[in-house]
């Protein structure tokens, strides 16, 4: 921060603090200023300083050299951009472990301020990009939650957290190592002596099928495995090294009949490399990322990092003290769970009220149902195992050792320093999940009849999505009914009308010109920035969600095949929830974009790499020359749509009344049009139905619901309808019914005098049979009729596609395409080829391609 002081004044203080060295930067009249204490214990050499920094590099005893710098960011919103450029050349000034820390004077995330008005978004996101550039990490922090307060009470105050300190490497790991309880490998399963191991613990004490005896060959069996293991980890280690070394001297002392030397070395070394993978793919919980081209270094940092950010370094008791050793976190923690899982004893009245719900709720076919019985054919551990449990079902035993849960505690909140805001999840063994999953399974086919029509949960076919249309739809309807959103009626039930739905309470004139209609444009966006009224701020958690999953510096060990993982399983899955209700602005889905693709071409030394090309063009189909990733604007249309579909084919669903009690009461929901006065939740879908007017026809059943000249109902794309214009044989309200003969097939004869040769061709192809059902609507676009997420999101693509320009004649050779990407090569190669078909391979001396 800064010190507002003079060198001879902080000399002082250094004195007075005991304090061997200091550097200052003397403040300029009451403001800046900057000071830098350090003990006799280190030694400091001064690499560069100015009136916002002072850059030194640090020695300890025995430790590594490390780099530290104090950096003040400019008070002023317009000149805080200098501060971010001095802060990228520092980055490229050194390769030593980085600490920076001092007052930013900007925040990460719009939790780190209360109080005041929104922070306008370009300020965060400049700060975001200059720590990414920098390759920085937030290193969190202990104690409140902000540093910055403007000293004003009531609605006035205003909290920020502008002091923070960052990091580019680990630089001291002083975590004490503890033990461990027991994991089974992944990469166990592909050694056999792996299963030697666990038929041989198995085989003690197995003439029993008791719980107790299942409970000792667990136990005996892990720590087999345990000591195995160990073993194991340093021969593959020794076993990587000694392979690499072996390669390398056949590759150099080549001779005729060598070549299957080096293969077989070449295959084993794979091998190794190969169990090294998934062992730290294991410790990493990257679950998107299933195999690939050795992501090792990723692997193993994101590890590393999971295991720093699991440590809770200390917690907050109920009367405010701050405890942060092993022995009094351990307390808190044990304190909280006895607290949270203690109850009285349950009495006489309550169990007879339990059952007396049983007997009303529960048809008499339960008792039968769960009286059925259960078998298993397994192996001889398997059997052991099913025995186990089902002596435990059919006889009461006891549960005691097979219950036992491991608690995890998830955060809730950033930083969490209070047991309140972890989230205790128990994990339960197979055992026990096996032993209840078969009793819920009993359940399963009566649960339809005992839980009601608003519960959206556990049972097939219902959403939870769908209490979410109806909370919102009440919502608002309160608002309006609570006058919250004032107006006058039209009509009794109709809704308010209210001038804010216009103006919002400001009329702007001007003359219809090009510059007075920007100068207008500019006015308004200064409002929305500074007063903080912009439809965005309520989906601003996605766009920090989607910067946290990619801000990390270990995601710059990632594979070029890993990245593109990545960004398709992870980033652009996380805005999916939202997008299946909420039509989510298009400014906040071009920011996601331009993050996704600094994200797929990636930094070197702090240099940005040149974007070859528009997202729009990577989002192509792999089989046009693009690379499949989402365009989420039609992907949120493609969702929304989905919706709507449900609600066509689904009409007596608990949404689709409440929507249809609102919007469309006597007309059908494709007639349905948005109107003003709208919940947000109505107009997205309204947007989405866009997408199912596009693709949506009626299969020809009995005909009696479709009419000839006005529903869509012929088996060709863009219009499904008849081209023909009404005749006298066939009128324009006249229904499909009509047009079949006596027999059951079309009249032929009525379709050559009323329609034209096209027309009478699309409709002969439409089967029909002599037992017809009813008319149903169907999705074209697919065999079964029914509507996929993925078929309705190239629909939309297409909608909203502008052609591109190309500097290849391949793009539309989808054969070629197809070739290259079944390609048995790694995908790193393959993409490195569908570059170089672009010409978009550098090569030094000039950016262009090859």
């Amino acid at each position: 921060m800064e010190t507002r002081c003079k060198a001879t004044k902080l000399e002082n203080w250094r004195v007075k603090l005991g304090f061997k060295g200091k550097l200052v930067v003397d403040s300029f009249g009451n403001s800046g200023g900057l000071c830098l204490f350090w003990s006799d214990e280190v030694n400091v050499d001064l690499l560069s300083f100015s009136q916002a920094h002072i850059d030194v590099r640090i020695c300890h005893f025995q430790k590594p050299v490390w780099r530290f710098t104090g950096f003040y960011g400019h008070p002023r919103q317009d000149q805080r951009c200098h501060s971010w450029t001095m802060l990228r050349r520092l980055a490229g000034m050194s390769k030593l472990p980085w600490i920076c820390m001092g007052d930013f004077n900007e925040i990460l995330w719009d939790s780190e301020k209360l109080g005041g008005i929104t922070k306008n978004w370009k300020q965060v996101s400049d700060f975001r990009e200059t720590l990414e550039d920098c390759g920085l990490e937030d290193m969190g922090f202990m104690g409140p939650n902000f540093t910055w307060c403007n000293k004003r009470d009531g609605d006035a105050m205003i909290l920020e957290r502008l002091d923070r300190a960052s990091e580019t490497h680990p630089i001291d790991n002083r975590d004490q190592k503890s033990g461990g309880r027991f994991y089974f490998e992944e990469c166990w399963a592909s050694e056999q002596e792996c299963a030697d191991i666990v038929l041989s613990s198995w085989q003690v004490g197995a003439s029993t099928n008791s719980v107790d005896s299942i409970l000792r060959n667990i136990k005996a069996c892990g720590q087999n495995l345990f000591w195995w293991n160990k073993r194991k980890r340093n021969e593959l280690r020794q076993n990587i090294i000694n392979r690499k070394v072996a390669l390398r001297e056949a590759s150099i002392n080549i001779r005729p009949g060598s070549w299957n030397v080096i293969n077989g070395l070449g295959a084993q070394l794979d091998d190794a490399l190969n169990l090294e993978e998934r062992y730290w793919c294991q410790r990493a919980r990257v679950e998107w990322l299933k195999s690939g081209e050795r992501n090792t270094r990723f692997f193993h940092s994101k590890a590393n990092a999971r295991k720093a950010r699991n440590k809770i370094i200390g917690l907050f008791d109920n009367n405010g003290r701050w405890w942060d050793t092993s022995n009094d976190i351990t307390r808190i923690i044990t304190e909280y769970l006895r607290e949270l899982f203690r109850s009285s004893s349950p009495l006489t009245y309550e169990l007879k009220s339990v059952l007396g719900d049983f007997q009303r709720r529960i048809p008499v076919t339960m008792s039968h149902f769960l009286d059925s019985a259960f078998t298993g054919e397994e192996d001889k551990i398997g059997q052991s195992v099913v025995n186990a449990c089902l002596y435990v079902l059919n006889n009461g035993a006891s549960m005691k050792g097979l219950n036992r849960t491991i608690i995890v505690l998830i955060p809730k909140v950033h930083n969490p320093s209070k047991m309140t805001e972890y989230r205790p999840i128990s994990l339960c063994n197979v055992f026990y999940k096996a032993i209840a999953k078969t009793i819920s399974n009993r359940f399963r086919s009566v649960l339809d009849g005992v839980i009601s029509e608003n519960q959206s949960a556990f049972i097939p076919g219902h959403r939870i999505s769908d209490n979410t249309i109806i909370g919102f739809e009440c919502l608002y309807r309160e608002a309006q009914s609570r006058g919250t959103i004032p107006g006058f009626r039209c009509s009794r039930a109709g809704p308010a009308i209210s001038h804010l739905i216009f103006a919002d309470d400001s009329m702007i004139f001007t003359k219809a010109n090009t510059s007075n209609c920007s100068e207008v444009r500019k006015l308004l966006d200064t409002y929305a920035t500074f007063s903080g009224r912009k439809k965005r701020k309520l989906f601003t958690d996605i766009v920090d969600r989607v910067w946290n999953k990619i801000k990390g510096w270990g995601e710059k060990l990632l594979s070029v095949g890993g990245k593109e993982i990545l960004i398709k399983a992870v980033i652009q899955s996380i805005p999916t929830y939202a997008m299946n209700l909420f039509r989510l602005p298009k400014t906040l889905i071009i920011e996601i974009h331009r993050l996704c693709n600094r994200f797929w071409w990636g930094s070197i030394d702090k240099d940005m790499k040149l974007n070859w090309c528009s997202w729009s063009r990577l989002c192509k189909h792999k089989m046009d020359g693009g690379l499949g990733f989402r365009d989420l604007e039609a992907f949120n249309r493609a969702l929304l749509a989905n919706q709507c579909w449900r609600i066509l084919k689904s009409p007596n669903s608990l949404a689709a009344k409440v929507l249809k009690g609102c919007y469309f009461k006597h007309i059908s929901f494709m007639e349905a049009k948005n109107r003003p006065a709208s919940s947000f939740i109505w107009r997205s879908l309204c947007w989405g139905k866009e997408v199912l007017e596009k693709g949506l026809r009626w299969r020809v059943g009995d005909g009696t619901s479709i009419r000839v000249y006005t529903d869509k109902w012929i088996p060709r794309q863009s219009t499904f309808k008849i081209m023909s214009l009404p005749s006298l044989g066939v009128g324009i309200h006249t229904t499909v019914d009509h047009l079949f003969s006596p027999s059951g097939g079309w009249d032929n004869r009525l379709l050559e005098q009323s329609f034209s040769e096209d027309d009478v061709k699309a409709i002969q192809s439409i089967p029909v049979g002599s037992r017809r059902c009813g008319d149903s609507l169907i999705w074209h676009y697919t065999d079964t009729g029914a509507f996929p997420v993925k078929s309705g999101y190239w629909v939309a693509r297409n909608m909203e596609e502008q052609p591109c320009s190309s500097n290849s004649g391949l793009n539309n050779s989808n054969s070629w395409w197809k070739r290259l990407w079944n390609l048995k090569i790694p995908l790193k190669i393959k993409l490195f080829i569908w570059k170089g078909c672009f010409d978009w391979i550098p090569y030094s001396g000039k950016g262009s391609g090859i």
